[in-house]
C-alpha cells in the first residue's frame, strides 16, 4: 500500500499509479486476475445481480474476461460500455464470450452496435488507485461518477465493485464533490466492502 500525500494533484496521482501498474509483471497479472476470477459465484451470492457491466481490459488493467466468462457461464446478463462522444454518463451493450469486438473513442475494445442497449444493476469498474474508504482515482474522464449518479436515480440499488490489484491501494484519495464512492473493491486477495455500501 502507497502512502500518499493528498495535496498531490490527481494529475501527479494518476502518473505515480499508472507507472506502478506497468510496472506488475505479466505472470503476476494473469494470476491475480485468475484469482479474481474465481470470486464470480460469490458476486452473484453477495449482490445478486440482475445484469452486470464489465469492461475490456485496457493499459495493464486487471484482465475482466475471465471473471466475465464465469459470470457468464453462472447464467448472467452481461454487458460493456460504450464510450459517448461528449461527456455524458456511459451506455452498455450486451456482451458475451466470443463476441467480435470493435475499437471504440479511446482505442477500448467494446460491443458493435448490433449489440442490444442494457441497463446494468451492477458495475464493474476499473481504476488507477483506491482507499480504504471507497474512494477511486480513475482516468480523470468521470465517466463512472456521471454514469453512477444517472444510474442511481433510475435504480437505488446499483452497485458498483472497483477491480484492482491489492498494490493499487493507498491510505487517502483526494476527493472532489462530483466523486461516486465504490461500494466494494475486489482485488487478488478478495472483496474489500465499504461503508457506503
Amino acid at each position: 500500500m502507497i502512502d500518499i500525500n493528498t495535496s498531490k494533484s490527481k494529475l501527479n496521482l494518476r502518473k505515480k499509479f499508472l507507472e506502478l501498474r506497468e510496472n506488475i509483471s505479466s505472470e503476476f497479472a494473469l494470476f491475480a486476475s485468475k484469482k479474481i476470477a474465481n470470486n464470480a459465484e460469490d458476486i452473484v451470492k453477495i449482490f445478486k445481480p440482475k445484469v452486470i457491466a464489465g469492461f475490456h481490459p485496457f493499459k495493464h488493467e486487471v484482465n475482466t474476461l475471465p471473471l466475465m466468462s464465469n459470470l457468464f457461464s453462472l447464467g448472467l446478463e452481461l454487458c460493456m460500455p460504450i464510450t459517448p462522444i461528449n461527456n455524458k454518463p456511459l451506455k452498455f451493450r450486451e456482451w458475451q464470450p466470443k463476441l467480435a469486438l470493435k475499437k471504440g473513442r479511446f482505442g477500448i475494445l467494446e460491443p458493435p452496435k448490433t449489440s442490444r442497449t442494457m441497463q446494468p444493476d451492477l458495475l464493474l469498474v476499473p481504476l488507477l488507485a483506491y482507499d480504504k474508504f471507497g474512494n477511486r482515482l480513475g482516468y480523470g474522464g468521470g465517466f463512472y461518477d456521471r454514469t453512477m449518479k444517472e444510474l442511481l436515480t433510475i435504480n437505488k440499488h446499483t452497485t458498483s465493485i472497483g477491480l484492482a490489484f491489492e498494490s493499487q491501494k493507498c491510505n487517502k484519495l483526494p476527493e472532489n464533490n462530483f466523486d461516486v464512492p465504490l461500494n466494494s473493491l475486489l482485488n487478488e486477495k478478495g472483496f474489500l466492502h465499504f461503508k457506503n455500501n
